[in-house]
C-alpha cells in the first residue's frame, strides 16, 4: 500500500460519531413506542376459534371416514342380501342336460421364437449349443349344441440341447 492509503486510514479511524439531537431522539422513541401490545410471530387464531382451528381438521377427518364406512357397509349389506333373496331352485335332471358340454376341437402350438444361448459342455465332456424355444400353446373347446367356445393360449418356452459334432 502506499501512503495516501495510510493517510486515509488513519484518518477514518479518528472519526466520531456525532451524538443524535434530543429533538431526535423524542421523535425517534414516539415512532417506535408501542401503541398495541406485541404480537410475536407464531400461529394467528380468530377470535373465538382456537378451539375449532386446532381441534376442527382432526374431527373433519374423522366424520368423513366414518361416513365412507357407513356407506360402504350399507352397499355391501344390501348386495348380500339381495344375493341371499335370489329364489333357490332345486336342480332337477332335465336341467342337468342342458349344461354346456365342451369339447376339445382344436390344439396347436406357434413357435415365434429361437434363442441361441451359446456353447455349454455337457457332463462326459463333449461341446453343446443351448437353444431356447419360445412357444404360444392354444387349445379351443367347443360346446356344439350352442356353439360357444373357450380358446386358451399359454406362453411356453423350451430349452434343447444340440450336441456338436467334430469332425
Amino acid at each position: 500500500m502506499d501512503k495516501t492509503y495510510h493517510d486515509l486510514e488513519a484518518e477514518l479511524k479518528d472519526l466520531r460519531p456525532r451524538m443524535a439531537s434530543s429533538e431526535m431522539m423524542a421523535r425517534l422513541e414516539k415512532e417506535l413506542a408501542p401503541s398495541a401490545p406485541v404480537q410475536l410471530p407464531g400461529r394467528r387464531f380468530l377470535p373465538g376459534m382456537i378451539g375449532w382451528v386446532r381441534v376442527g381438521w382432526p374431527v373433519a377427518a374423522t366424520f368423513a371416514l366414518f361416513a365412507a364406512l357407513a356407506v360402504a357397509h350399507r352397499y355391501f349389506a344390501n348386495s348380500r342380501e339381495a344375493s341371499l333373496e335370489k329364489p333357490q331352485v332345486p336342480v332337477s335332471g332335465a336341467e342337468v342336460t342342458h349344461a354346456p358340454v365342451f369339447k376339445p376341437v382344436r390344439a396347436g402350438n406357434l413357435h415365434y421364437a429361437s434363442l441361441d444361448e451359446g456353447f455349454v459342455w455337457l457332463a462326459d465332456g463333449l461341446p453343446a449349443r443351448r437353444v431356447l424355444d419360445r412357444y404360444i400353446d392354444t387349445f379351443e373347446w367347443r360346446d356344439s349344441r350352442t356353439n360357444a367356445s373357450v380358446e386358451w393360449k399359454i406362453p411356453r418356452e423350451e430349452i434343447r440341447i444340440i450336441p456338436v459334432s467334430a469332425y
